[in-house]
């Protein structure tokens, strides 16, 4: 059983920060009813996520083909009813709905060109086909690092990455979770997850990442972040992308390995 609260837990700005949205008085804000409209999307959102973050918690892995079409469906409604009902309203309007500790991460969004909430076009569901088996087992590290990259569609993005965040003091974690992996300690696999996660939000990442790694691939790290609706929603849909991340690969997990 794994731990969902680390992923729920967070803190929304006060209401009173909201009372000026709601009655439409900030400049360049159309119609009051676009925010009482993102409002409201917006807590379904969180109130979907937080059950998706508490089925995966309850969950014993591998889970079967029905259940990963659940929640593959359910996280794919939620982030698709968050970014409708944002459409009409400009990125910069959005920061009293930002969760805190998530204000770096939206500020950098929005300094790139990135969209904190990407367009309804822009939200697909998450695969939940099987990995192929390879027909080496691989090495317990690469697993893991391969299902927690493929939970955020930054594959392609491994390598400087990995160089950043063992940089910046994510080594023992990551050595954690290819060690969790080696035991299917599926629990300790998370929570190695969120510890890389929330090291993604910091400064010192963000800053070495567009250093080493330009522009461009700053930008698609920043979009797949907000593709998972963290600055406003913050780890329920990582989580179940997580999940369904391990039950793609599960046969690289289970496999005999020489380690």
């Amino acid at each position: 059983m794994i731990a969902s609260s680390v992923f729920c837990r967070r803190k929304v700005l006060g209401t009173a920060l909201l009372a000026p949205l709601a009655t439409g008085i900030f400049p360049g804000v159309a119609f009051a009813q676009d925010f009482e409209r993102f409002k409201a999307a917006l807590d379904a959102s969180r109130s979907i996520a937080d059950t998706l973050a508490a089925n995966v918690a309850e969950a014993s892995f591998p889970i079967n083909a029905q259940t990963a079409k659940a929640w593959q469906d359910t996280d794919f409604q939620g982030r698709r009813q968050l970014a409708d009902a944002a459409v009409e309203i400009p990125a910069e309007e959005l920061r009293p709905f930002v969760i805190e500790g998530q204000e770096t991460l939206y500020d950098a969004m929005l300094l790139a060109g990135v969209a904190p909430i990407p367009s309804p076009d822009q939200v697909v569901a998450i695969p939940i086909e099987q990995v192929p088996s390879k027909t080496t087992c691989p090495a317990a590290a690469r697993t893991a690092w391969e299902i927690f990259l493929d939970a955020l569609g930054l594959l392609d993005e491994s390598e400087i990455i990995e160089e950043v965040l063992k940089a910046i003091g994510g080594e023992q974690t990551m050595d954690d979770m290819a060690d969790a992996v080696k035991k299917k300690d599926i629990e300790r696999f998370f929570d190695g997850c969120k510890k890389l996660l929330t090291l993604f939000g910091e400064k010192t990442f963000l800053e070495m990442f567009i250093e080493k790694a330009g522009k461009k691939a700053f930008s698609k790290l920043l979009a797949a972040l907000s593709l998972r609706m963290i600055p406003f929603v913050g780890w329920g849909y990582v989580l179940v992308s997580i999940a369904l991340s391990v039950n793609r690969h599960w046969a690289d997990i289970i496999c005999d390995r020489a380690e």
